[in-house]
């Protein structure tokens, strides 16, 4: 006698506790721009600089000069970026956010020149992705409502020590990490992993040739 089937919807009440969520992780340290709508809130000046890639990894310099005098073999000219300290609402936590496409800096470097906007510290930005490869991914980037941060959001980002200038050496930013959120050594090797950033970059139609700063 076959086993009658089981009723999934009622099988799966009380399984895990209303409004359950998987914690973040150390996995989760680096923001990309993924099809759709990011949200996030800048929470630092930016670094800025030139990226270049090598066998697949990323070699970053304070200068265009000091990436021509590398004795490195990139596979492609150094690209102009800005990394930046952001707040990520929907997870909880800041991330660390790598921009490279000029559409995107553009609109920011525009709206920080604006006196009705000033500098990105008091709105959160949001940038729509939409298409895909070389000649087809397109960014629209938009400010929201100038909203201050909750005070436990702000208690929440110093938990974290962040250093962004360890991008220019090859060490780990993210120097202090809040327990709740250490993760498995899977995780920590996603988070150096640099094909993780190439395949954004190699996605990206945007190539910082001529930006106005």
């Amino acid at each position: 006698m076959a086993k009658k089937a089981t009723n999934t919807k009622k099988s799966n009440a009380g399984f895990l506790p209303e409004g359950f969520e998987m914690p973040a992780t150390s996995g989760d340290n680096y923001m990309k721009f993924e099809i759709g709508e990011t949200t996030f809130r800048i929470i630092s000046k930016p670094l800025i600089g030139w990226l270049a890639w090598a066998d697949k990894k990323p070699h970053r310099f304070a200068s265009i000069e000091a990436a021509n005098a590398s004795d490195v073999a990139f596979e492609e000219s150094p690209r102009y970026f800005w990394a930046v300290i952001v707040w990520n609402s929907d997870k909880g936590r800041p991330q660390i956010l790598e921009i490279t496409q000029k559409t995107v800096l553009n609109v920011i470097h525009a709206l920080n020149k604006n006196p009705k906007w000033g500098a990105p510290f008091s709105y959160d930005l949001t940038v729509e992705k939409t298409g895909s490869g070389k000649d087809g991914t397109k960014y629209a980037t938009t400010p929201n409502p100038k909203e201050k941060l909750k005070p436990e959001t702000i208690a929440a980002c110093k938990e974290w020590t962040i250093e962004l200038e360890n991008l220019f050496t090859g060490g780990d930013p993210f120097t202090k990490i809040p327990a709740s959120f250490q993760s498995d050594e899977d995780d920590q090797q996603n988070v150096k992993d640099p094909e993780a950033f190439e395949q954004e970059l190699t996605d990206d139609g945007d190539v910082d040739d001529d930006l106005p700063f």
